[in-house]
């Protein structure tokens, strides 16, 4: 699931403002810049918020330690990003 910085990460891919983010996923824009900012926020909205950023065009690739890149849907960089943590040994 994202977290803050995966949220205005995304949010600045798109160019959306908290109150287009807000808007779109139903929520106040005082409930996205509190989420940014760092405040808790339930699990149904939070995945609601990812939704939409996906929804949108916004990729979330997920490391195994848990940190997300983000990117454009279709930009290329999830391919980049993917051949750079391919591992060395193609039998692996």
């Amino acid at each position: 699931m994202i977290e803050a910085p995966h949220c205005r990460s995304a949010r600045t891919l798109l160019n959306w403002s908290e109150e287009d983010l807000a808007h779109a996923a139903l929520l106040s824009p005082a409930t996205v810049r509190a989420f940014e900012e760092g405040a808790d926020l339930g699990a149904a909205d939070q995945t609601m918020l990812q939704l939409v950023l996906e929804s949108a065009g916004v990729a979330f690739v997920w490391e195994g330690n848990g940190d997300a890149g983000v990117y454009e849907a279709g930009s290329g960089d999830v391919s980049d990003f993917d051949a750079h943590h391919a591992p060395d040994d193609p039998e692996a």
